[in-house]
């Protein structure tokens, strides 16, 4: 037999999965969260490695076999796919704007994106969402965190995940999915925190408020693409050196190697790296890609002081492929002059904060991929770039999905309340067939007690009791059960319990005291209702006298 909790169990539990899709120049990742009543938990992530310098149709056939690969427990269900979005014309604003009515934001960030964006936005994707206003705040004006991309950037994803059987029920810009992975960590600072994703092609940095996180959105101050990427310091050992074996110049292959096996070397003595190349010859070359990342970075931190007057950042948050380059996180420390560390977007997600040893060596590089799952535990209204036709068709299919969803629960609640209904009919009975067999033992004492009752009526000049017994067994529902009468002078006093079902109590207990009334009793007043704590009903009490 299949019992009904468990049906409701896999009915709903399929539907509270969703994927987060990262899909970066040198590797693709997924994150797979199933969302429960508490924090979500991480139930599966992973990243496979695609090469940077494939052509177009060589790559997306490497990536398509990448998702094939990472997805294989999880293509099919019945899950919700979330991607990101990212490419150098694809940015995230904060946006301080004249308060209006949203069906007008849309064109009024479009009629002035040249004071937000620093390039056209007319052939790209945009959505915004309004942020809550701070307390007190009342000048009329109101802050919307809005987000472009490309329209061809978006189509591209879309066609490619079409290729990998994916509809996506949302697609998010890149470095808004890495601040929603880090928002619990954005949360015990007290200072702002600055989030660098340094990727091979991209690398992005984002400030978000220590202080001020509203509900739901992510905090964000400040963000921008930084043009100098992973590929930067791969291209610079690639110029020709003059050596003692003459000139020297790697290929594109050695010099990734080398730059991942060895980074940015401390300075001091010379060693000869595959015989090929000096640690010394390495870092002069690697020094100018260096002092540009980190002077932009700088400007960066410089404009966000500016607009917080003096607001100080605690620390750097560090993600993407790049980010352990060897001496890169200490170089970042000292020429900034803040604590740069490796970000852990999904220990929170899983029981003891505990990750396999195999994901902590890449949980800094799946940050956007968390981030985009995560982004479905948000309110809805979010930043959302799918083309408005696509995202029209997934506002159909989910209300779909939910009436489906809710047809099956109102059919399970159905069988609910029968099966309890039947369980405490049955219960009825069988303490009414209590009852009856008690009622029967007790005939002959109830006849001594007639006997006397009428005795003591013809000496008191009390009523009948049979009459008023008859009476009450002809006016009393069978819904009201009497469990105590008693007689004090002249006023009877009656006592029971009203098993509710449909009706309310109060009006049942109305029209009893109205039968009451029309029969031998006069003066009906009810004294005390009290609905009881363990069964559907009330206990009452009620006051008349007799005629």
């Amino acid at each position: 037999m299949i019992r009904v909790d468990s049906v409701l169990k896999d009915l709903f539990s399929k539907k509270d999965t969703v994927v987060g899709i990262d899909i970066g120049t040198s590797a693709v990742k997924v994150a797979v969260f199933k969302l429960t009543t508490g924090l979500p938990e991480l139930v599966h992530a992973d990243l496979k490695e695609i090469s940077p310098i494939l052509e177009k149709k060589s790559r997306d056939l490497e990536i398509l076999e990448a998702l094939k690969e990472l997805l294989r427990s999880w293509t099919g269900r019945s899950s919700r796919y979330i991607a990101t979005v990212n490419c150098p014309q694809t940015a995230v604003r904060r946006i301080l704007v004249p308060r209006m009515p949203k069906s007008e934001l849309k064109d009024a960030l479009r009629l002035h994106a040249a004071q937000y964006f620093p390039f056209p936005i007319e052939n790209s994707y945009l959505d915004f969402e309004p942020l809550p206003a701070k307390p007190g705040a009342d000048d009329g004006k109101m802050v919307v965190l809005a987000a472009v991309s490309p329209k061809k950037t978006v189509e591209d994803m879309l066609a490619l995940l079409a290729l990998a059987g994916i509809q996506p029920s949302a697609l998010i810009p890149a470095p808004l999915a890495a601040t929603y992975a880090s928002r619990d960590q954005v949360r015990q600072n007290a200072k702002a925190l600055a989030i660098l994703d340094f990727g091979f092609d991209l690398t992005d940095l984002v400030i978000l408020s220590g202080s001020d996180v509203p509900t739901g959105q992510a905090g964000i101050v400040f963000s921008r693409s930084i043009p100098v990427a992973g590929k930067d310091f791969t291209q610079a050992m690639m110029v020709s050196l003059a050596s003692e074996k003459g000139r020297v110049q790697l290929v594109w292959e050695d010099a990734e190697r080398i730059k991942r096996a060895v980074g940015l070397p401390a300075e001091g003595a010379s060693t000869m790296v595959e015989e090929k190349i000096s640690t010394n010859q390495i870092l002069s070359m690697l020094r100018g890609p260096m002092e540009r990342l980190t002077s932009e970075i700088e400007r960066c931190f410089d404009y966000y002081r500016e607009e917080t007057d003096g607001g100080s950042i605690g620390e750097l948050l560090l993600y993407g492929g790049g980010a352990q380059m060897k001496g890169f996180m200490e170089a970042l420390s000292s020429q900034l002059g803040i604590e740069a560390r490796l970000g852990a977007p999904l220990g929170p997600f899983l029981p003891g904060d505990s990750l396999p040893p195999a994901l902590q060596k890449k949980e800094y590089r799946l940050e956007a991929a968390a981030g985009a799952a995560l982004s479905a535990t948000l309110p809805p209204g979010g930043i959302n770039l799918l083309p408005p036709e696509i995202k029209d068709q997934t506002k159909i299919a989910f209300k779909r999905a939910s009436f489906q969803s809710a047809a099956a629960a109102t059919a399970l609640l159905f069988i609910f309340v029968f099966v309890g209904m039947k369980i405490k009919l049955s219960n009825y009975e069988t303490r009414s067939a209590a009852a009856q067999m008690e009622l029967s033992s007790l005939k002959p004492a109830l006849q001594d007690v007639r006997e006397l009752q009428l005795a003591a009526t013809i000496v008191q000049n009390e009523p009948y009791w049979g009459e008023v017994l008859k009476e009450l067994a002809t006016v009393t529902p069978r819904n009201i059960h009497l469990t105590r009468i008693r007689m004090q002078q002249d006023t009877l006093f009656l006592s029971g319990v009203f098993v509710s079902g449909n009706d309310e109590p109060g009006a049942q207990i109305a029209d009893y005291i109205s039968a009451l009334e029309n029969g031998l009793f006069s003066q009906v007043r009810l004294l005390a209702s009290k609905e009881m704590s363990n069964e559907p009903g009330n206990v009452f009490e009620l006051r008349m006298g007799v005629e």
